[in-house]
């Protein structure tokens, strides 16, 4: 039985609520509009960005747009740390509960959240090293080489929610 077996387990015998925990662009921040920005696309043409959704930014950069924005998949590039750190945590949880310690599971929710957030935040972070970099002009409009940054609106819509 693995860790997450054994937790479900717990939450049924035990009959304890754990929230989903939601790292990302959440509901609460994915509709915010993105700044306004001209753009060139690898291929040198013009476009303008600009007034979408954050929650369209972020998923425009994980997959990319063909012919404006390669793949930058910040999401699937967290994933490893993000499943190692849950664990983790799942089976601190598991332990404590086990013991019949009084744990407080919003705060332990809370804690999964907020290194939820900083993982992907390093990620984004890290950019440089592992997404492929953006157009010579792009760069010269940015003022900046960092795919994946500009205004910081991805980085800071990057946050955690409780369900």
């Amino acid at each position: 039985m693995d860790i997450f077996q054994k937790l479900e387990k717990l939450k049924r015998d035990l009959k304890v609520k754990i929230p989903d925990i939601v790292v990302g662009i959440t509901s609460r921040n994915g509709n915010q509009t993105y700044p306004h920005k001209v753009r060139y696309s690898g291929d040198g043409k013009k476009y303008e960005s600009g007034g979408e959704k954050l929650i369209d930014v972020a998923i425009q950069n994980e997959y990319g747009v063909s012919g404006e924005v390669p793949p930058r998949p910040f999401i699937k590039a967290s994933r490893p740390q993000l499943k190692e750190m849950y664990r983790e945590h799942c089976s601190d949880l598991v332990e404590a509960l086990a013991q019949g310690k009084d744990v407080d599971i919003e705060m332990w929710a809370r804690d999964v959240g907020e290194q939820g957030v900083t993982i992907i935040r390093n990620v984004l972070d890290d950019s440089k090293s592992w997404a492929k970099k953006n157009a010579d002009l792009t760069v010269e409009l940015k003022g900046g080489d960092v795919p994946l940054f500009d205004t910081g609106k991805l980085r800071q819509g990057i946050e955690y929610e409780l369900r």
